[in-house]
């Protein structure tokens, strides 16, 4: 922004308008509405540099927030069948998500939801997968790898535990749960029994865990790529017999002092 004559941080519409690239009407019409805070003295407007620069801020995250939520509702699942029809399903939830907004506020919550995404979107990167749909405070992705679908996972736990390292006060809590099996494909998005139990197996993972099907394990077991621990069975709601779940065995990256951005930035 360039500089202007102001009174105590104050800019007048004027300013403003050239500073957005916005006709004045359109800056008028923002402040009538309430999409732009202001000072009304009268018939003059007058609006804070400072909260100018946040409401910018926000306005681009949210931006951004929109474009990934085009992308997710646009992915064809389709691109991510494997040649014998199966797919490798990763649902993913931040835990205690319900209590960090409560604390939060919907300012606070939003800045943490968009540190998840780039978390997401960074570990991603290199599969060549988007996030296939948007949960609210998590996602599924699909993937023709059942491999390369627990390396994410991996990937994505050692970033938001890195991130929780820098920012203790404020860590994120992930939850993710994996299955593979033969799906049924309903315009861009996939359903039937294997996505139902995908779903199952993420709620028997706590914070910071990746738990896996029996059936995902068998997949990737063999090339001795991973660790699991021994494995439970548990009840699950909706199936009739009991199920045997494991655990990834995975280990966090030692934290350095702006670890946690590198991986954004090379993401």
């Amino acid at each position: 922004m360039t500089d202007a004559p102001s009174t105590l941080g104050f800019r007048d519409v004027d300013w403003v308008a050239e500073q957005l690239g916005l006709e004045k009407n359109t800056v008028y019409r923002y402040l009538n509405e309430g999409k732009l805070p202001g000072l009304q003295l009268g018939k003059k407007w007058l609006i804070e540099e400072q909260t100018l620069r946040e409401w910018l801020l926000r306005e681009q995250r949210l931006q951004t927030e929109r474009r990934q939520a085009n992308d997710w509702a646009e992915t064809d699942l389709g691109a991510h069948v494997s040649p014998d029809g199966t797919v490798t399903i990763l649902f993913s939830d931040i835990a205690g998500s319900s209590a960090m907004v409560q604390r939060l506020g919907d300012k606070g919550w939003q800045d943490l939801y968009h540190t998840h995404n780039g978390i997401v979107s960074a570990s991603l990167a290199e599969t060549g997968r988007s996030e296939v749909k948007s949960l609210g405070d998590g996602f599924m992705v699909g993937f023709e790898s059942a491999r390369q679908a627990v390396r994410s996972a991996i990937e994505m736990q050692r970033a938001f535990a890195l991130y929780s390292a820098e920012h203790p006060e404020l860590p994120l809590n992930v939850a993710q749960g994996l299955h593979a099996g033969e799906v049924i494909r309903e315009g861009n998005d996939f359903v039937g029994r294997n996505v139902f139990i995908a779903a199952l197996v993420a709620q028997q993972a706590r914070p910071g865990q990746i738990v896996v099907s029996a059936a995902l394990k068998e997949l990737v077991e063999e090339a001795g790529e991973f660790q699991f621990d021994e494995g439970k069975m548990v009840e699950m709601r909706g199936l009739l017999a009991k199920q045997r779940v494991y655990q990834v065995v995975w280990q966090p990256v030692p934290a350095a002092p702006g670890a946690f951005a590198a991986i954004l930035v090379d993401g």
